[in-house]
């Protein structure tokens, strides 16, 4: 035997409801979809803790390896971003939200830091410890630019190398 209606008594068709305060309740809710629990117990439901260095890794949505967090209908924000404004504070004017750890899906929030967009940059450059071609970054081998990136200086040599290697085999037109 169903349960009886929570209002009136009469036998439950769905949610403890019967018909009548059943489609009523559908027409109340306006079609909006009811989110089980806080923001802040949806979000802890879609992390783990991995690892030695206490990474809280996300595991609900991603985008290019960074968590997304479902704030409400149709928007969406960095995971990175809420953990940070959940537990730590608002996120100041202007400023990123920084990866400590260098691991784009962590969200814990003693791994973030707020910085500009040009130090957090320089940081994400640091990381590399050679060109694309392998040549490691030392002070020889580096050229800095004005703008604070890195060139490699064997790589220049070699597409030099080309370079002329090329200007010496044209065939001049007769």
């Amino acid at each position: 035997m169903r349960a009886p209606c929570h209002a009136c008594g009469r036998p439950s068709h769905a949610r403890k409801m019967c018909p009548a305060h059943y489609q009523e309740w559908l027409r109340r809710r306006d079609g909006v979809r009811q989110r089980p629990g806080t923001a802040r117990e949806r979000f802890e439901a879609k992390f783990t803790i991995a690892g030695a260095d206490d990474c809280w890794i996300w595991t609900g949505a991603k985008d290019k390896g960074y968590g997304r967090f479902n704030i409400s209908e149709g928007k969406t924000a960095g995971a990175h971003r809420v953990a940070y404004e959940l537990y730590v504070g608002p996120i100041p004017p202007g400023l990123h939200v920084d990866h400590l750890c260098r691991i784009p899906a962590c969200v814990n929030p003693r791994h973030l830091e707020p910085v500009t967009h040009a130090e957090n940059m320089r940081r994400r450059r640091e990381i590399f410890t050679s060109c694309r071609n392998g040549h490691e970054f030392t002070p020889w081998n580096t050229v800095r630019l004005r703008d604070g990136s890195r060139r490699c200086r064997m790589c220049r040599i070699l597409r030099l190398r080309e370079f002329r290697q090329r200007q010496r085999t044209v065939v001049p037109l007769e």
